[in-house]
């Protein structure tokens, strides 16, 4: 106990000579005798154990006054946009989590079923994401697997780190995300598959990323999608996808390349009766979101301010 009240202690000291008397870690670190890089670790914990908070009052407010445009050109429910400095910055992915785990936990209520997809935004906002006071919850996957080896990002594995932390029943999805067009009977004809699939339309919150069509994209590069299914997917003009669901600018379903999913359908997202995108960070995102919006497919968008003055522009 003693230990972690001279810790404490030390953040707070750091704290105060950092934010309040202006000086570098490297005047702290000489003088406490460690090196910069454990005064900058020990300056990111504070921040996490919520010792020192930072209020940026900004009296343009941009990023409010964007999310009000979003809200009412897109008909959204709630927008919420993240500022970030106009030369970028290389944690943007962390930001929109924390952001997304807090707007997700003002949402969940008792008895709420809520299915999730995988990425990289969605694993950050587990970091961040506090059990709210809600009970009797079930998560449902939103996607099958689609590789030999599942990785914290998949959506498996996002499905069931989120049960365990909102203490909630997990549905089990045994199955690929993705099939060959002839197998594709023969998945959903299997009973297990059947019903975690029937869970599907149970979901009245959806929360999930938004992928690009494009050899950037995260389902390409992890070799899902090969050069053929892009050719395929660009003679349709997609733009983005959904839990691997393909669609155009207008919003509209590749349908060739959407019949081997096993999953969600776009479908299925238009009758969800709160759904929840979270996406940005590239000129590629926006019009990705662009469709998303166009298709009717978002209720709640999170993104960053350069993102949605593209959306906007």
């Amino acid at each position: 106990m003693q230990d972690s009240k001279e810790k404490i202690a030390d953040l707070v000291d750091i704290c105060y000579g950092y934010y309040i008397y202006g000086e570098t870690q490297g005047q702290i670190a000489k003088r406490m005798g460690v090196s910069v890089a454990k005064i900058s670790k020990m300056i990111s914990l504070a921040h996490k154990m919520g010792i020192v908070h930072i209020e940026i009052l900004d009296p343009i407010k941009l990023a409010d006054n964007l999310a009000k445009q979003l809200k009412a050109r897109y008909s959204l429910k709630e927008a919420k946009v993240i500022p970030i400095p106009r030369f970028g910055v290389e944690n943007l992915l962390n930001r929109l989590g924390k952001v997304s785990a807090e707007l997700l936990s003002s949402y969940i209520k008792k008895g709420d079923v809520i299915g999730i997809s995988g990425g990289s935004t969605l694993f950050e906002m587990l970091e961040y994401f506090e059990l709210p006071d809600a009970k009797d919850n079930v998560v449902v996957p939103l996607l099958g697997g689609y590789k030999e080896f599942e990785d914290a990002t998949h959506g498996t594995e996002i499905a069931s780190s989120f049960a365990k932390k909102l203490n909630a029943q997990l549905v089990v999805m045994p199955s690929p995300g993705i099939v060959k067009q002839e197998e594709i009977s023969f998945f959903l004809s299997n009973t297990a598959i059947k019903r975690s699939m029937s869970w599907i339309p149970k979901c009245n919150i959806a929360v999930f990323g938004i992928g690009t069509a494009d050899t950037n994209g995260t389902f390409f590069k992890g070799g899902v999608i090969t050069d053929k299914d892009l050719s395929m997917l660009m003679k349709e003009n997609a733009v983005g996808c959904i839990c691997l669901n393909f669609y155009d600018q207008k919003g509209k379903p590749c349908e060739d390349f959407n019949s081997r999913i096993i999953g969600v359908s776009l479908d299925d997202i238009l009758k969800i009766k709160l759904t929840i995108g979270v996406a940005g960070g590239s000129p590629e995102k926006a019009k990705a979101i662009q469709g998303a919006l166009n298709g009717g497919y978002l209720d709640v968008l999170v993104t960053d301010q350069l993102t949605a003055e593209s959306l906007l522009g």
